[in-house]
């Protein structure tokens, strides 16, 4: 089943709920909302909603697309809540198990993971924004920078275009650093998300036109070294094709460096940190396996600056988000529960029900 198209933006209406991020707490959010009968607009700085629930479309030769999860791999349910609307999207077809098979490889042994429970997007990781968003009024490319209070409400000011408002509230479900910069002399709970931490992640994209049937299509790669002894960039490989809905051919699959090495390299140019991302893939597969990769015919990197949450922001209570009523601001992120799909959902849900009781 194709994923439901992109959510078209319409005019921006006044009033009522701004929502800055469509990541899934954003949407998350909205959509709570928006079945609330509250009138809810989300902007988001980029070009498609979803966030790091994605999907990458490369196209290096006419009439051939390769697609990429190059950002959240795979996604577990583990809270009731969560639960109910998974179910309804595996009835609707917008996710299915992924029953590949998922090893531990340390040194020149790997052995295969007995992961129940792992989910994915079909036909890719980004169906999952694209459902939450159906109906939603949301504005992509429009980088939020600023918001003003007058007795009217909120104002959002963008790096480009007119501001948009008022609105009654604001709630934003960017990256923590990003959360704290537009809340900061606002909310009185912004000192909380400055204490999230995120770190960064390289994402390697590989395509072969032939590849050798390796023993899995999952891999946590955890050693620390490299046969040769130098450090090991990289933390996770997986088979593009081995996911439910995926094109089988060609072979694709996507790498994810540490978080500490990639904080390290993250401002380095992909075209230095690809190289040796793919040398040492090739080195763990030789080493666990014996197999002999080819060389890619297609390769490209993506950074990801605010990838992992190494840190989750201190809650308020026990809350999964973060509120101010007098103000009308609020803040929710997967960095509010510590990472994880879910979490995101979740924190996101949360705030709609402080946002509007």
């Amino acid at each position: 089943m194709p994923p439901p198209p992109a959510p078209a933006a319409g005019p921006i209406a006044a009033g009522g709920i701004a929502v800055v991020g469509a990541g899934i707490a954003g949407l998350s959010c909205a959509r709570a909302l928006h079945a609330a009968g509250r009138t809810v607009t989300v902007f988001d700085k980029g070009r498609s909603v979803g966030g790091r629930a994605c999907t990458r479309r490369e196209e290096p030769d006419a009439g051939a697309v390769l697609p990429f999860d190059h950002g959240a791999q795979y996604f577990t349910v583990k809270d009731e809540r969560f639960a109910r609307v998974v179910e309804r999207w595996r009835d609707e077809g917008v996710v299915a198990p992924w029953t590949g098979r998922v090893a531990a490889v340390e040194g020149d042994t790997f052995a295969v993971k007995h992961t129940p429970g792992l989910m994915v997007g079909v036909p890719g990781m980004n169906a999952l924004p694209r459902r939450l968003a159906e109906g939603l009024s949301v504005h992509s490319d429009r980088r939020v920078t600023a918001l003003e209070r007058t007795g009217a409400g909120w104002t959002l000011r963008f790096d480009e275009g007119p501001p948009a408002g008022p609105f009654e509230q604001v709630l934003v479900t960017a990256p923590a650093p990003q959360t704290a910069a537009l809340l900061t002399g606002h909310a009185h709970f912004t000192p909380a998300v400055r204490r999230a931490e995120h770190q960064a992640c390289w994402a390697a994209l590989l395509a072969f036109d032939a590849a050798p049937a390796l023993p899995f299509d999952g891999a946590f790669l955890n050693d620390d070294r490299l046969p040769d002894g130098s450090p090991n960039p990289l933390a996770w490989a997986a088979r593009e094709t081995s996911k439910p809905g995926r094109p089988p051919t060609p072979e694709r699959w996507t790498l994810h460096a540490k978080a500490d090495w990639s904080d390290a390299h993250a401002d380095r140019p992909p075209a230095a940190v690809l190289p040796e991302m793919v040398a040492a893939f090739t080195a763990l597969v030789r080493q666990a396996t014996g197999e002999t990769l080819p060389a890619p015919t297609f390769q490209t990197a993506h950074r990801w600056r605010f990838a992992h949450v190494k840190n989750a922001a201190p809650a308020e209570g026990a809350g999964e988000c973060l509120y101010d009523s007098a103000a009308g601001l609020g803040a929710a992120g997967d960095w509010r529960l510590g990472g994880r799909i879910e979490g995101a959902f979740l924190s996101g849900l949360a705030l709609a029900e402080r946002a509007a009781p």
